[in-house]
């Protein structure tokens, strides 16, 4: 099996424009101001994939360290070993 190892790694970012797009979002649905829906859904978390890697904005998004949560074996797993937690610190820059 290619490939046979995964890595997830997690890291803070401040994406502005997305957060800005978020917020914006609740101004007009479908001609009703919900705007009063904008603090509750900027305090929920927001998880996406960012390539850091040959792409400079997305790097300069990034606000701390990284740190990996798990690394998988692919080809010697047991289907369990995909139910995980991990706990981590990131040090803010």
């Amino acid at each position: 099996m290619l490939p046979d190892r995964a890595q997830i790694f997690i890291a803070a970012i401040e994406d502005e424009p997305e957060k800005r797009r978020r917020s914006q979002f609740w101004k007009n649905q479908y001609g009703v101001d919900m705007s009063i829906m904008t603090n509750v859904v900027l305090k929920e978390p927001c998880i996406d994939y960012l390539n850091a890697h040959g792409d400079q904005q997305c790097a300069d998004m990034i606000c701390s360290d990284y740190c990996k949560i798990i690394d998988l074996d692919l080809v010697h797993m047991k289907k369990g070993d995909v139910n995980f937690s991990s706990q981590y610190k990131l040090k803010f820059n």
